[in-house]
Formats: C-alpha cells, structure tokens, sequence
C-alpha cells in the first residue's frame, strides 16, 4: 500500500532567507545518494523528468553494472535530465545543481566532500555498492545526507540508510507499486529506517519540500555540530530551548525515557530532522504538532533511541577479544552454579550479542557444550528486542560475516539469514532501561559501545558506577571508540587503549537504582505510621565554632521532623524539655515541660498550616516545681527536597521598663497577679481547646482513612480468594500437564528404544556392506568408514576425526582429492571419478553432500562403486590416468 505523506497543518512562518540564515547556512545544501539495480534505469528517469532545473543540492547515483563492459548511462539520463549528468572521476568536488554517476568496475565513495573512485574487488563475496556510498555519505555529510533506494533485487542499501539515519540524515524508498523490482526497497523499509515511501515522483516532490523546511532553526550553538563525545561537558552545558521542556514530558508520558538525559546536540539534531519532516519551523509549533499528533511522538523516540549496529563491527575488537579476553576467560573453571557471564547493553537488533556469541563459540572449540554461558542483551525498545531475538537478517550481512561463518552459525531463509537455534539459545534478550532499572550481577563481560556518547555526564556516570557494579573483580568492560574511562579512574583501568578494552578495579561498588513503582490513583491514601527511624540534617563543615558561638550566645532551640520527633539538640534546651517516664521517646508534645506539652504541638501545626514563623510571647510553664516564662518562636524548614522540617527557638522574655519608685512598683504587682494569673489561665485554656478542636479533626480524618483502608483490605481479600480459586485452577492444569508430560516422557523412551535398535541395525549394515564409504564432515574430518573402505583407502580406526588430506593415497590422480571434497561441499554438486585398481578392473569414487534434516550441507559421503560388476578384491586404487604398476610395488601407505 502506498504510503500517505504528512501535510503541513501548521501555518508556515516566512524564514527570512536574506537576513535569518547565515552565509555558511547558505553555503551548505543537502547531497542525495540514490542506489538501484534491475529496474533501477527507468526509476532514475522518473526521478529525473520531475526534478526542477535548480533543485539546490547534488546527486550520486550508482547501479549495479556489469564490470567487463562500458557504460552510457550517464549519456542516456542527460537526455531527461534538467541539470548536467557526468560519470564521476575520482577527487571530482561534489557541487550543488549536478547529477553524478558511477562509472563501471568501481566502488564510488564521497570523503571531504569529493568523489573517491577504488578498482572494485575481485571476490566472491556480493558486491554492494549502494551500501559503501550511503555509509560514507552519512560519515562525511552528516544530517545534509539523503538516501534514496530505488528498484532493485537484493539487500544492497539497507545497511546505508540505516548509517544515514544515525547520523539524522534523510531517507527515501520507492513504493512497490512504481518500482519494477521491489526487494530493495522492501528490504529498506523493512529496517524501520525510511521516513518517506513513494513513486519517484512523489520522492522529488518530498524532497523539494523538505528543502524548503531545512536547515531548521539552530537548536543547540554551532558549536557543537560535530558527533558527541563522552565527557564532553560543553555539550550538557548548552542550554536546550524552553520548549523543549514540553517535549521531553510528552516523550515520558509515552514511555519510561528521560531524553532530558541525553546531551543537547543529539536532541538538537533529531528533533531538527523531525521538524523538517513534519514542515513544521519554529519549536513552538513542533512542540503543538506533538501534542496532536500521537504517531509523530513515536518517531521522535524512535529517532532518538538510535539503534545501529552491525556484525563485528570494528573487527579489531573481537581479535582482541579471540586471542586474549575470552582464553582468559575460559581458563576459569566453569559450572552451572559460576556460569561465564556476558552483558551487552543497548543492543539494538542484536549483531553485536551474535557477534560476541560467535566469536566465544570459536574459542570454546569442542568444549562449547561444556562450558555454561550466559549472554544478555538488553535495550530500551521493545521493537528492536523483538527482531533481535528471531534472529533473521538480511543478504548484504555477507560483507561483515565470512562465508565459513555463515556456514557455521547461520541458516538460509528466503529473507536472508537465521542464527542458528543453538546460538540463539544462548542469547537472552530482554527490554531494559539503562538509566533507571538495575543492572545484571557477577559478570565477567560488559560490552558498552557507542552508547554513552549521546547522554550526558552525569547520566555517564551513573552508567559506569552500575557497570562497576555488575562487573566481577577483574572483569572487562568495552567501550566504544570515543568513550574512555579517564573520569572514572578509581572503577577501571586500561588493558587495551588501542581498542577501549578496560579491567574493572577492586572496591566496593555502589550504585543509587530506585525500583520504579505505579502511582497510587486518586482516593483516599492508606494510613501509615511515621517511620521508626529519625533521619538527622547534616551538620555545618564550621560546626566546632557555631557549637562555641550557639552555646555562648544564641538561644536554645531544637529541629522537629514532619512528626514532631526531635532530630537535634540546639544549645541547652533542659529548662523547657525533659525525657518522659516510660518507654522513651523523642517526640516534643512528650518531653515538653508542664504547660508547653500543649502550646508546642499547637503552635507547631499552626506553622505547618501557614506555612511561616509562628510566635507566642510569655509562655508560662512549671519546671521542677519553678513557675517560668518563655517566648516561644515555630519556623518552617526545608532540609532536604520534599522533606520539611521545624526549627522551634526558646527565648528568655524581655524585661519590663523600671518604674520610678521600688515600694510603689511592688504594690502595683501585687493587685495586678491574680489579673495576670486569670489571663495565663485563660490562655492555656484556649490553647487547650485548640488543642483538642485539632485532636478531634485529626482523628475524624484518621477515621476517614481507616475506613477507606478497611473497604480496600476488603475488596482485597475478595481479590485473594479469586486468586485463590485461579490458583487451584492452576494446580488441576498443572496436574493436567504433569500426565501429559509423563506420557511424552514414555513415547520419548520408546523412540529412544527405536533410535538404539536402528542405530545397531545401521552399525551391522555398515560393517557388513562391501561398499566402500568415507563419511566426512564440513571441516573435511574423517567421521565414519565401512570396513572396505578402511581397506581400500589405508585408513584405520585410528584415523577417525583426522583431516582427509592426512590420509595419504597412494594413487595418481588423487592426490587433491580433499580439493575435490571441497568443492563439492561448496558448490552442493556431485562429482564421479573415474579410479581403477591393480587388477585391471574399474570402479566409480562417488562423492556426494552430506545433507542433514534441516536441508544443510554438514560434509560429503565418499563411495567406491565397482563398475564392471564383480567384487573387487581388496587392493590398491589408482587413477586411470596412471598405468598399472606391479602389486609388489604398489602401497597404500
């Protein structure tokens, strides 16, 4: 089905072209590679007859051409073409306004914006050009590069948009109703890699319209435009636009991923490219298309969480990894219970889990059965786990695995290529957030590469203290190439500069993971008792001198927490609390003194409320018996976010002014106490009465809460017995299941039985056969012979497992006979030799492939077949092409 194309629905701003962009802005212009195959020639005329005479940016166009004969493309496409088309010489500079064309028996590739033209290999490997000029498009280009993938069989190009995409580049694909040849555009699209899918015209008209939309508005300084690079501080130091706030919440609100982590050019450039895709210019407007449009915040993430990889990829890395890491690694003992452990974090598709998975096999050897392995592989998308785990790929893999490899590990499907089961089985793929979730434990291996070079330090540095973590003492962590551990000295040390390869340190490791848990919903919350352990603020780095400062001359006081519980002491605080009898007890409305066990709790819930100092005058109270007077001051304090805490401050009140006579004074006093006893008595009486209007209310919403939990507990406990009920269901299936089991378990005896009986029947047929027959596998190692055949080729029961080409045979002609083998494993065609022995008679070498049950070629099977019908006494074997010599100088030794 044809794909839509978005339309703008946001009115477009003038840019300004004269006055808004810069001179380099308007230097730069966007190069378009274009590779197709069969078909290719008719789709690129298309594209051409609807390109407008200025179209403002440059084209590279390679097809797939035969490497004997000349080409006249470039000839045939200047006759539609609306701007000059010429076969591509090598350091030609790429110009705006030009259409470029790959010249026959070339590889052509762009460096420093200009052409590179290398003599195209003589291999059997498949040749894919599209892919080597698209992956250096986007290595030298950057975001200005366009990959177009037209009609054409094959893979060729899927690797290529995928680099391009990387690095925020564009992509195009022709739809399979246009194209003549539909498998590389399909293949294209099948990496979830193509933003625009369209006829050729469609894709001129997309791309003359994305012109109008690019160069977005800087988003980040121009900097930072080169790729990021981990521990770049400068990168996470330039300030995101304001809007980008509102982006990155609707980005969480899809997903568990912070992108605010992430540094500001790598944001910058996706969200420029999907500004530019969606015709939306200023970030206000994107940050509203969003809003509106569900499916563009799926590709925003998708762009951001940027999943490339590749089979062995940087292949320095796993020499290092064959001949050292992993010998190393194998020269521990393994168990089940200390299994060798391997992480790969941010995996993307998986090559690289299959890569290390290989490479391991390889250096197990015949010991891969024996050795416990475990290997995971995690990443942050779903999508990308799930194509990890099938384990399919496409053809064009062929130029990073080697064909013994494929051989090896691999399986042909109609798609491409299928690891094998037993590799797959090793590899446990699973969706993980490496920012927030925990890590894996007891590895021996981490591989981490080209992923912390897009977030920013802090984030780096909780990743590297997590892989510490992980990491057995010893164990190797892997990094990309512009990732390194300088920062981190005290967690790893180098052990191969050269290829990022570091050792984790002794120490102790700590990391700080909060395990994510669902909001509790709207209602009413479940009463819960303060916590038993009092948290205590830190205390001032100055603190000897305010302890001397606070002691001389400032007044007593205490820190309260949310619960009224005493965190510290703050001078002498003995004249106004004291520890109750019984059971003890921080809390102030417990350790007050007389008359302050009721004012304190109510000052300190009035400051709670107003949120500000709260002050009460002349307080008085009994102490030991004494009557006293105190000020009384609540603050509000914010120790730590989201915890509150109070700061209550005993003062002495102030003295009354003197009056002018002593005796006079006295008296006035005197009528005046049971005035100012009646007021305190008073006072003490209304703060009771708050007291209590405060106790009643905190009670009746403490009732409120009960009653809520208890309805919860109850239609918990109808949830429980429902799960109960489930649950015995669950155990009359599993009971179900246990017989089922135990009548498979009984037909797999039976076949067991069957497979001894027809293996014993195959051992007597053998030995009994007068057929000659060498069986031999992949690697051309003698695996099974009939006893005539040990006789006629001179091989013993010792010979088992040794090469073919160790067994000498005495016979000309057969010199190259594992040559021969070969081949026929090779290229899965039969071959019969001609051979005749030492009497004279004839017979047929019949070589033939080994094919197994699931159609793969496993080895070759060697018969001796008298042609001349009569049994061939047991002798020597020459070829026809030698006469024959006297027996008792032949020798089959």
């Amino acid at each position: 089905m044809k794909k839509q194309f978005p339309r703008r629905t946001i009115p477009r701003v003038s840019r300004g072209d004269t006055s808004a962009q810069s001179s380099s802005a308007r230097d730069e212009f966007l190069v378009v590679g274009i590779g197709a195959s069969a078909g290719g020639l008719e789709a690129v005329t298309q594209f051409l007859r609807s390109l407008p005479p200025d179209p403002g940016m440059a084209f590279v166009f390679v097809i797939h051409l035969d490497p004997t004969h000349p080409s006249r493309i470039s000839e045939i496409l200047q006759r539609t073409a609306p701007i000059p088309v010429t076969e591509a010489v090598d350091g030609e500079k790429i110009e705006r306004d030009r259409f470029y064309v790959i010249p026959p028996n070339a590889t052509l590739t762009v460096k420093g914006g200009a052409v590179r033209l290398v003599p195209r290999a003589r291999t059997r490997d498949v040749h894919l050009p599209v892919d080597a000029l698209l992956q250096s498009l986007a290595s030298d280009y950057k975001e200005r590069a366009v990959g177009v993938i037209l009609s054409g069989t094959g893979s060729d190009g899927s690797l290529g948009v995928r680099g391009i995409k990387a690095d925020a580049g564009f992509t195009f694909a022709q739809d399979e109703e246009s194209a003549a040849q539909s498998g590389m555009p399909l293949n294209a699209v099948d990496t979830g890699c193509i933003d625009v899918v369209g006829s050729p015209s469609d894709i001129i008209r997309e791309l003359m319209t994305l012109k109008g939309y690019w160069p977005p508005r800087d988003l980040v300084s121009e900097d930072h435009k080169d790729p990021p690079r981990a521990g770049d501080k400068a990168a996470t130091d330039n300030a995101l636009h304001p809007a980008f706030a509102a982006i990155f919440r609707l980005l969480r609100e899809t997903g568990d991923v912070d992108f605010s982590l992430y540094k500001s050019p790598t944001v910058g450039r996706r969200v420029s490219r999907r500004m530019a895709l969606a015709r939306v210019e200023s970030l206000e407007d994107y940050s509203q298309y969003l809003q509106s449009h569900p499916a563009e915040v799926e590709a925003l993430k998708t762009d951001l969480l940027i999943n490339v990889t590749a089979f062995f990829r940087d292949p320095g890395v796993f020499d290092v990894l064959a001949k050292t890491v992993f010998p190393a690694l194998l020269e521990e003992r393994r168990t089940p219970d200390n299994p060798l452990r391997i992480w790969i974090p941010g995996c993307a598709t998986g090559e690289e889990v299959y890569s290390i998975a290989i490479t391991l096999l390889e250096c197990c050897g015949d010991r891969a059965a024996e050795i416990p392995i475990q290997i995971f592989g995690t990443d942050v998308s779903e999508a990308v786990i799930a194509r990890a785990r099938s384990g399919l790929y496409a053809e064009n893999i062929t130029s990073a695995v080697s064909s013994a490899r494929l051989r090896r590990f691999f399986t042909k499907v109609d798609c491409g290529y299928q690891v094998h089961k037993p590799v797959r089985e090793l590899c446990i793929f699973a969706r993980q957030n490496l920012a927030k979730d925990a890590p894996f434990s007891k590895l021996d291996l981490v591989s981490c590469r080209n992923v912390l070079i897009y977030m920013t330090p802090p984030l780096q540095s909780r990743i590297m203290r997590a892989f510490h973590f992980a990491l057995r003492p010893g164990g190797v962590l892997i990094l990309g190439s512009a990732e390194t551990v300088t920062a981190y000295a005290d967690l790893f040390t180098v052990s191969e500069r050269d290829h990022h390869i570091f050792l984790r340190k002794p120490g102790s490791a700590n990391i700080e993971f909060k395990v994510s848990l669902p909001e509790r919903g709207p209602g009413p919350a479940v009463f819960e008792a303060p916590p038993r352990t009092l948290s205590v603020p830190p205390r001032d780095a100055y603190r000897e001198i305010d302890r001397l400062l606070l002691d001389k001359y400032a007044p007593s006081g205490v820190v309260l927490n949310e619960t009224m519980d005493i965190v510290q002491f703050r001078g002498d605080a003995s004249p106004y609390l004291a520890p109750a009898p019984g059971q003890a007890s921080l809390n102030i409305a417990k350790m007050a003194r007389s008359g302050l066990s009721v004012i304190l709790p109510d000052l300190i819930r009035d400051a709670r409320r107003r949120n500000t100092t709260v002050t009460r005058p002349n307080v008085r109270f009994d102490a030991d018996g004494r009557a006293m007077a105190v000020d009384i001051e609540v603050t509000p304090i914010a120790l730590t976010l989201g915890d509150r805490h109070f700061l209550v401050v005993f003062r002495a009140p102030q003295a009354t002014p003197a009056t002018g006579q002593h005796a006079h004074r006295r008296g006035q006093q005197r009528r005046r106490r049971p005035s100012a006893e009646a007021s305190q008595l008073s006072e003490e009486l209304a703060a009771t009465k708050r007291h209590l209007r405060s106790v009643v209310e905190d009670q009746e919403a403490t009732n409120e809460e009960l009653k809520s939990a208890n309805e919860e507990i109850i239609a918990s406990n109808e949830e429980l017995q429902s799960t109960n009920e489930e649950l015995e269901t669950a155990k009359e299936e599993l009971q179900s299941g246990n017989e089922e089991l135990t009548t498979v378990n009984e037909q797999l005896q039976q076949h067991n039985s069957e497979l001894s009986l027809l293996n014993n029947d195959l051992g007597n047929i053998l030995s009994s056969v007068n057929i000659p027959i060498v069986l031999v596998d992949h690697d051309l190692l003698i695996r099974r012979v009939t006893p005539g055949a040990g006789r006629r080729f001179n091989i013993l029961p010792t010979d088992i497992g040794r090469p073919l080409a160790n067994v000498r045979v005495a016979a000309d002609g057969l010199e190259q006979l594992d040559v021969v083998v070969q081949d026929v494993i090779n290229t899965v065609t039969p071959r019969d030799l001609a051979v005749r022995g030492d009497d004279g008679r004839r017979c047929s070498l019949r070589i033939r492939p080994y094919r197994t049950a699931e159609n793969r070629i496993e080895g070759a099977l060697l018969a001796l077949v008298d042609v001349e019908g009569k049994p061939t006494p047991p002798s020597t074997i020459r070829s026809t092409c030698c006469p024959p010599r006297p027996k008792a100088g032949s020798s089959m030794n």
